[in-house]
């Protein structure tokens, strides 16, 4: 890193200005700062068609593979509520390198095997294109895997208008046991007294059938169904306030669906490994 950096110094300093180099990790990264105050005070017009074919901001990164995805989920959260660097009206379009399984994930459609988490979450707010593989023998040193170049464009309104954390939930949930039925998988969605009573409503008002896997849905379904949890979960639940209370002092409580463990000596949060992938 070091020693590109002396390097690409070398061609900044040859272009004055126009190239401006800044060390550190991405992931800490304040972007917002670097943009120049002649573009933020210009706004553009997110649902233009012009508005990322025009953009003075274009976002491109070769990452190693690790921090590509948490990256590009920030982006995404950003997207979704058109904040961080997308918070001056453009659609900024990314392009950044990454593992060709991946990419493949992202892009997949419905019934295709590569179908995941990260395909929904991704389709609902971006237009995803592959532009390229390249072989993982083209790097030096050589990659173990092909590596493709991925462009993102945010979409003018998303496929479906939903928070990025139910949405996010309701896929991580599906996929989990991605080859099991909806009517088994969705009921962690809830609370363990009422799960097989919200799961029904859930499905139901989805039209979806007990025994639908998630690979056959597409990117609107799983939105609704999105919608519709969030909907479930909002409304006052009487019965939770009662298990609530005769339990509270005891072993368990519970929130939105999740379970605590609660001990004399100790409290603390069932956890489950987080994964960004699925």
């Amino acid at each position: 890193m070091i020693n590109t950096y002396v390097h690409v110094s070398t061609l900044a300093n040859a272009v004055d200005s126009r190239l401006r180099l800044y060390l550190g990790d991405i992931l800490d990264f304040d972007i917002e700062s670097v943009i120049p105050d002649s573009i933020t005070s210009q706004r553009g017009s997110w649902e233009s068609n012009e508005s990322s074919s025009l953009s003075p901001i274009h976002l491109v990164g070769n990452l190693p593979f690790n921090i590509a995805i948490p990256l590009l989920i920030r982006w995404l959260q950003q997207v979704s509520t058109q904040s961080g660097p997308f918070s001056y009206g453009y659609r900024i379009p990314i392009t950044i390198c990454m593992q060709e399984a991946v990419a493949g994930r992202i892009v997949s459609d419905a019934l295709m095997d590569q179908r995941g988490r990260l395909s929904i979450i991704f389709q609902n707010w971006f237009d995803c294109r592959i532009k390229h593989i390249f072989s993982g023998r083209a790097f030096v040193p050589a990659a173990n895997v092909n590596v493709a170049v991925m462009q993102l464009i945010p979409l003018k309104r998303p496929l479906v208008d939903v928070s990025y954390d139910l949405l996010d939930k309701v896929t991580r949930t599906a996929f989990h046991t991605r080859n099991k039925k909806m009517g088994m998988t969705m009921t962690s969605l809830f609370h363990q007294e009422t799960c097989d009573e919200d799961t029904r409503e859930l499905l139901h008002r989805a039209h979806l059938k007990s025994d639908t896997k998630c690979l056959t849905l597409t990117v609107e379904e799983f939105g609704q169904l999105a919608q519709i949890y969030g909907d479930i979960i909002s409304r006052p639940r009487p019965i939770h306030e009662q298990i609530d209370k005769k339990i509270n002092e005891k072993e368990l409580t519970f929130e939105l669906g999740e379970t605590y463990v609660r001990s004399k000596k100790l409290e603390t949060k069932k956890k489950s490994k987080k994964d960004w992938d699925d």
